[in-house]
């Protein structure tokens, strides 16, 4: 029934986050699969190592300015509790750091992969705490409290990094090895499709539309804040 409705990233993006949180992860992987995510990707959301299942697409256009593009990818993600507390610190620094500035605007660069980037260092340090403890993984809805002081250097080395093989690497990849790494990964998992169209070289397309519902994402980070000019903490929630 769910699958029905799905028509949009966002949208895969909002079931995939409801089907976690009540633990339904043969739900999560159908909809990967489904939608062509590759298999690790999905993986790493399931654990809590990533954001989101899916990438939001940004709309394949010339940017000016550093701050236009991030206030346009801000909009789509829509959560200004780790999104936009993320993309505003980034394009406040991008006024002064032209170096920054060139990084942000390229194609590869965006500001989920960015949080995908924050998250997965987070699941690090939330794994490293618990093994410190005897534990060999972590437990269901783990929290995590971090300052910006510990995040936003995990930022700004996503931006930095020089990484632009590795990415026109990712992206060549195809969506008949995405599908038949599903098949040899989870051979008896089965789903109804969403609505998927494809283009002409076989991958799928995935088209994004604005958003008119007023459902709202659920929270992966949530952050508290003291004065306007400190961001506080970011919690951190939904590991598995």
């Amino acid at each position: 029934m769910l699958e029905k409705m799905i028509s949009t990233i966002s949208e895969l993006n909002v079931a995939a986050l409801h089907l976690r949180g009540i633990g339904d992860i043969d739900g999560v992987k159908k909809l990967a699969k489904e939608w062509a995510v590759p298999y690790q990707q999905a993986m790493d959301f399931i654990q809590g190592k990533r954001y989101r299942l899916a990438d939001v697409p940004i709309t394949d256009r010339y940017f000016e300015t550093a701050t236009e593009k991030l206030w346009e990818e801000m909009l789509l993600l829509d959560d200004r509790s780790f999104a936009g507390v993320i993309g505003e610190y980034v394009s406040s620094l991008c006024r002064e750091d032209e170096n920054l500035h060139s990084q942000v605007l390229k194609k590869h660069k965006s500001l989920q992969h960015c949080l995908d980037y924050v998250t997965g260092k987070a699941y690090e340090v939330a794994l490293a705490q618990a093994q410190a403890k005897g534990a060999e993984r972590l437990t269901e809805n783990t929290g995590l409290a971090l300052s910006e002081r510990e995040v936003f250097p995990w930022v700004l080395e996503y931006y930095k990094n020089a990484d632009e093989d590795k990415a026109e690497e990712k992206k060549t990849k195809e969506r008949e090895k995405i599908l038949s790494e599903w098949q040899r990964k989870e051979p008896g998992l089965s789903g109804k499709k969403t609505a998927v169209s494809k283009s002409g070289r076989g991958k799928a397309k995935q088209t994004e539309k604005k958003e008119t519902s007023s459902a709202k994402p659920e929270k992966a980070v949530k952050q508290e804040t003291k004065k306007k000019e400190d961001f506080g903490q970011l919690s951190l929630f939904d590991m598995q």
